[in-house]
């Protein structure tokens, strides 16, 4: 973290999963950015980090959606 700069660093435990985020507070589908490498999320107004995880293109398990007040915090311990 670099000031209120934030990176997220995601991973899954499934090796055939795919991971798809969005931090406009958009639902995350198979259009939305692919994660494939640590990436800076935008300063500015609140918003939501949310990531979906989909094997053979479709969705499992649950949706994750966290503010960036909560990441802020958690970028801090």
């Amino acid at each position: 973290m670099d000031g209120n700069s934030l990176k997220a660093f995601l991973r899954c435990d499934y090796p055939d999963a795919e991971l798809y985020y969005t931090y406009d507070n958009t639902f995350p589908t198979k259009k939305s950015s692919r994660y494939a490498a640590p990436f800076v999320i935008p300063d500015g107004k609140e918003m939501d980090l949310r990531v979906m995880t989909y094997i053979n293109g479709k969705p499992i398990g649950r949706l994750l959606s966290i503010s960036r007040k909560e990441l802020l915090k958690r970028a801090k311990r």
